[in-house]
């Protein structure tokens, strides 16, 4: 970096002590540089009050130069062919205005991110030119963000065993709980039965359905009779397989 010390040294003492002094910058002009500044879009916070260095223009600047948009409106250039040299810049609808050795250009801004700025300068005589512009001084990347533990989730509540019926050809196990049956089938599945109620039910005869099997337990004897049917038939009868 000793060679862009050397080159920012010029700079700095044009930018602080040739500013004031700068044709066609009268004093009384401060009051208002200090308002349009206020106005910048926050956009523009990104340009200000850095150092940019030419990277590749398709005219002048030469690479390698250094330009500076400081906040009070002032542009300071310096490059190692010329002498350093102060004039203004201010935001326009479509982009900025630049004034450089007393001749005012429109500037496009192409693109302005964090590192890199490019531009469209239209002067008012002579072809346009492109220029990019990357920052001397890389903002500092974002800190990490905490990783959050992840929280496992909680294990799948474990399938009752039940009691063992022969269903017609179908062999399952049944286990009751308070509003639904598990059916545990003969490979090892299970199904949820929620009580549905409807006509036929009673408290005595409840009944169970997922819309594809339907469950029916009956009290209104001595013991429990156990029926079962799948989707399309009446229900039948189950036996124990104990």
């Amino acid at each position: 970096m000793p060679s862009l010390t050397r080159a920012l040294v010029p700079w700095f003492v044009a930018a602080s002590v040739v500013a004031p002094l700068a044709a066609g910058q009268a004093p009384a002009q401060a009051p208002a540089a200090a308002a349009r500044s206020a106005a910048i879009a926050p956009r523009i916070d990104r340009l200000v009050d850095r150092v940019w260095i030419v990277d590749a223009s398709t005219g002048t600047p030469p690479k390698g130069a250094l330009y500076v948009f400081l906040s009070d409106n002032t542009l300071a250039v310096s490059s190692a062919a010329r002498t350093p040299w102060v004039g203004t810049w201010a935001e326009d609808v479509n982009g900025l205005v630049v004034t450089e050795r007393n001749v005012t250009s429109k500037v496009e801004v192409l693109e302005l991110t964090a590192e890199t700025l490019r531009l469209r300068i239209m002067p008012p005589k002579g072809a346009a030119n492109e220029v990019t512009l990357v920052a001397a001084v890389k903002p500092p990347p974002p800190p990490p963000q905490p990783v959050m533990p992840t929280t496992a989730a909680a294990p799948a509540a474990p399938v009752p065993m039940g009691i063992p019926y022969q269903c017609g050809a179908d062999r399952i196990r049944v286990a009751m709980d308070e509003g639904k049956v598990y059916v545990v089938w003969n490979d090892g599945t299970s199904t949820v039965l929620r009580e549905t109620g409807g006509a036929d039910a009673s408290p005595t005869r409840r009944i169970y359905s997922d819309g594809q099997v339907r469950l029916i337990e009956d009290t209104s004897e001595s013991f429990t009779r156990i029926m079962f049917a799948r989707a399309g038939f009446r229900p039948r009868p189950c036996t124990s397989a104990r």
